[in-house]
């Protein structure tokens, strides 16, 4: 990412490897100024540090980086094989997930929130804004 940029890792930047609760940590404190991160550290940065985002990985913002998996569903040879019910069933379910969260966003925040009760509403609306471009409108079947 820092060669498609024009940048020099080694003389542009200091790459600190942070895990879990401590990236949010060193950015709040001003330990560090970027963060290359994920749910839930990427939200929290947003929503509760002041963090503004700059590179949109999901929506495609870094050419080199369009198209890489970042989470996969992935089943045993077995269940492919005896249980192709339900697998059908489980990407339908995908489908629907993932047209909602393209054509009704806030009905997709909803969803999530009967689900997730727990979460803040402003997160899940956060969620479904950062990573639904990631869904595919039609997921493969097997």
């Amino acid at each position: 990412m820092f060669e498609w940029a024009g940048l020099d890792a080694d003389k542009d930047a200091r790459i600190v490897l942070l895990h879990g609760a401590a990236q949010n940590a060193a950015f709040g404190k001003g330990e560090v100024d970027v963060l290359f991160a994920h749910t839930p550290y990427l939200e929290r940065a947003i929503l509760e540090q002041g963090g503004i985002l700059l590179v949109h990985n999901t929506a495609g913002d870094v050419p080199p980086l369009t198209g890489l998996a970042v989470h996969a569903l992935v089943v045993t040879r077995k269940a492919a094989e005896t249980r192709r019910e339900d697998l059908k069933h489980m990407l339908e379910a995908l489908h629907r997930a993932a047209l909602l969260v393209h054509e009704d966003p806030p009905a997709a925040v909803r969803a999530l929130k009967k689900a997730f009760p727990e979460i803040e509403t402003r997160r899940l609306a956060k969620l479904v804004e950062l990573y639904g471009p990631a869904f595919l409108s039609t997921p493969r079947s097997p």
